[in-house]
């Protein structure tokens, strides 16, 4: 959802943002889902909150949690939170650190880097934005030599484009040429970080082989000339064909880039090492044969730190996720210090996945280029990484105390020590009563359905396996009519649908499709089956379309007593539009001689037996004069049993209606004033159009929520009621 958020600075709203408001203001039900849900500007998480509730923020740009936390509008969860729910769908991940010592022709270039006199304006100043950069440079020198002989050209070029050259500007011409004579001597023999890679791959620790395709690399840098080299010097050293080695970055289009992501999740595909720029460490699916990636060079933001490693560390992993970090040891102090801040960057996201949950608290900003500044910042003016890391704790402890900014206590919470784990708890389906059934499963019923529809197989072709607990079944003309409400890969070309009830054979199944080729069809041949399939939903109303209108079976069960009559009711409490708020399933009862009672359903299901194939039709038409003639009483006990439910269930509605209608009138008084404030430095004229014109918005957006509330929240005054079937004894 963040992709419809809007933006801090932004103009105006996208066509994203303008769709969703209009999609929003035309549902009943919103979910918004994102594992990045703003950009750190107030601004922006408003807008996702006008999505679920345009009346709960007043002004957009100053608020607190406090003016919707009572309004369930949002839940955060990490990791951490479910670990113990899913224990075997989210591996431990393990972290692998290889710190080569820098070759000599490295520490020249370090030193190298040192020594530049950056200018600006012509002029060399010195100071914190010489320091930044100096830092822009040794950032692209942490990635790998050829990244900053790549950024070094294209500073020369600047410089010497010009007509006439500073003095300070032809020494740092001079400089940065002496720096570039340094990175040419850097070759792949002497480049260190590489040469330990190569060595790790190569060993026996790694336990990696290119000749087992369900056993593949990710490796991620940001610089394109890092990946570029990296591309032809590991085919050569892996012994790799063209095939077996990918390159993803952002200047490949959507098309091509999800081309390779669905190789690379093709287990009969060739590829086995993909090198991904960070277009890559944000919503890809790569642990399918994938459970190894490799930071080549090191992010400069915890955000991107946990959206790389969750390209393989991520729910369904089958291995445990490996995460290796390539980081150099130097003897020059400075190049060291800076080198020890992102190690310590790596072991707050690590500390992160362990206890916290969310990176982004250490550093406050929301944003990986933010991040990327704040970090360059410490670099620049000269922290040494332990206040680095001493800084980075407090935020953080800031944010554990919830005292820090409104997006920290947004998502604050959890337990009062962040290293101990949370207490396991019942998996939350434990709390959701299963609804008594006349069927074993949803299998049994969809053969007892078919069977009853169409037993001769003549309009309706189907047919079923025991074994496999699957159902194959040919569309008639109205269930193709139904079907057209379906994304076109959904739909058969022959209209032949198989549906399974066996969750591992359908598991089984979605990875068949997913292996398929692009031009081959890759949406799954079978389908779940579960009450929601529209098929099911079809022969639901198919079969209850048997009985036709005001009609109900009569049923003889040997369990009641002799003479004892029992219909089962549904009664129905709408609101005004439609919507079932109440429902209620009674069944009322008769004993030979003693008035009507009534028994919940459930209850009455076990005591009557009332189970498919356990009563059999012996196909006696017995008179029913005596149960037609109890059903008006039946019926009038059933009613006057909803009606006090109605009574009672409407006085709660009308009790909230009027606290919500309450706290519109509140929310509206506040956006007006609000907008009052905003505009008091306007001049008249202006002051006065644009008031009218927000204030007209403000009073449409409330009067259509408040009719929305009180449509969805009053009820109508006579519940509906049904007659489902007739049990005699």
């Amino acid at each position: 959802c963040h992709n419809v958020a809007a933006r801090a600075n932004e103009q105006g709203k996208s066509r994203r943002a303008r769709l969703a408001e209009k999609l929003a203001s035309r549902s009943d039900t919103l979910m918004l889902l994102s594992a990045t849900p703003h950009d750190g500007s107030a601004r922006s998480f408003a807008s996702l909150m006008a999505l679920l509730d345009p009346t709960a923020i007043s002004d957009p740009d100053d608020y607190t949690p406090g003016d919707y936390r009572d309004k369930g509008l949002v839940i955060r969860r990490f990791k951490k939170d479910i670990k113990h729910q899913v224990t075997g769908d989210f591996k431990e991940r393990r972290t692998i650190r290889l710190t080569p010592q820098a070759s000599p022709a490295e520490e020249a270039a370090y030193r190298a880097l040192l020594a530049i006199r950056f200018t600006q304006g012509g002029v060399h100043r010195g100071g914190t934005q010489q320091e930044l950069q100096r830092v822009a440079m040794q950032k692209a020198m942490f990635s790998s030599p050829f990244a900053a002989l790549e950024s070094t050209q294209t500073r020369l070029r600047l410089l010497t484009r010009g007509p006439q050259p500073t003095a300070d500007e032809q020494q740092e011409v001079a400089d940065l040429q002496a720096f570039a004579e340094t990175l040419a001597q850097i070759d792949a023999r002497s480049f260190s970080k590489y040469q330990r890679l190569r060595a790790y791959l190569h060993a026996d620790e790694s336990g990696w082989s290119a000749h087992d395709p369900a056993d593949r690399l990710v490796v991620f840098s940001e610089r394109l000339e890092t990946l570029r080299w990296l591309q032809a010097q590991c085919q050569h050293d892996l012994r790799l064909r063209d095939q077996q080695i990918a390159l993803m970055h952002g200047q490949l289009s959507d098309t091509e880039q999800q081309e390779i992501v669905e190789r690379f999740g093709r287990l009969e595909d060739p590829l086995r090492v993909l090198l991904c720029s960070d277009v890559a460490s944000e919503g890809l699916n790569l642990h399918y044969f994938c459970h190894r990636l490799i930071h080549f060079d090191l992010p400069w933001s915890l955000m991107v730190f946990q959206q790389r490693n969750g390209r393989v560390d991520r729910y369904g992993q089958a291995q445990e996720p490996q995460i290796l970090y390539l980081f150099t040891a130097t003897q020059v102090e400075k190049i060291r210090g800076d080198l020890r801040i992102l190690e310590i960057l790596q072991q707050k996201d690590e500390q992160a996945n362990l206890n916290l949950g969310d990176p982004a608290s250490f550093l406050h900003v929301y944003d990986p280029d933010q991040e990327v500044h704040k970090v360059s910042e410490f670099m620049a003016t000269g922290l040494t990484p332990e206040q680095v890391s001493a800084t980075l704790d407090a935020q953080q402890a800031d944010a554990q105390a919830n005292e820090g900014d409104w997006l920290l206590q947004l998502f604050g919470g959890g337990t009062a020590d962040p290293t101990t784990a949370p207490a396991p708890a019942a998996q939350s389906c434990d709390d959701i009563e299963a609804w008594p059934s006349l069927f074993k499963d949803e299998y049994a019923f969809v053969k007892a359905a078919l069977t009853q529809l169409a037993p001769a197989r003549d309009w309706l072709q189907w047919n079923t396996n025991d074994a496999e607990q699957g159902v194959a079944v040919t569309a008639p003309p109205d269930l193709q009519e139904r079907l057209q409400q379906l994304p076109r890969e959904v739909r058969s070309s022959n209209h032949r649908y198989e549906l399974c009830a066996d969750p591992e054979r359908v598991r089984q199944a979605i990875e068949q499709a997913r292996q398929a080729r692009a031009e081959d069809d890759t949406w799954p041949q079978l389908h779940y089956l579960w009450p929601q399939h529209p098929i099911v939903e079809w022969l639901v109303d198919r079969v209850i379309t048997l009985f036709g209108r005001h009609r109900a079976p009569v049923i003889q069960s040997h369990h009641l007593q002799p003479g004892e009559q029992a219909f089962v009711m549904m009664g129905l409490v709408p609101n005004r539009k439609g919507q079932p708020l109440l429902v209620d399933w009674q069944v009322v009862c008769r004993y030979p001689g003693q008035p009507l009672t009534l028994e919940p359903y459930e209850t009455f299901v076990q005591r009557a037996g009332l189970k498919a194939g356990q009563i059999p039709n012996p196909g006696l038409r017995r008179p029913l004069q005596d149960v037609q003639a109890a059903l008006p009483e039946a019926v009038a006990c059933m009613r006057q049993h909803m009606v006090q439910r109605q009574t009672a269930f409407a006085a709660q509605m009308q009790q909230r209606l009027q606290g919500t209608l309450a706290d519109l009138e509140r929310l509206q008084a506040a956006q007006v004033q609000q907008l009052t404030l905003r505009l008091e430095k306007q001049l008249e004229q202006v002051r006065q159009s644009q008031f009218a014109r927000r204030s007209q918005v403000i009073r449409r957006v409330f009067d259509e929520y408040r009719q929305w509330v009180e449509d969805t929240l009053s009820t109508e005054p006579e519940p509906y009621l049904q007659v489902l079937a007739a049990v005699c004894g």
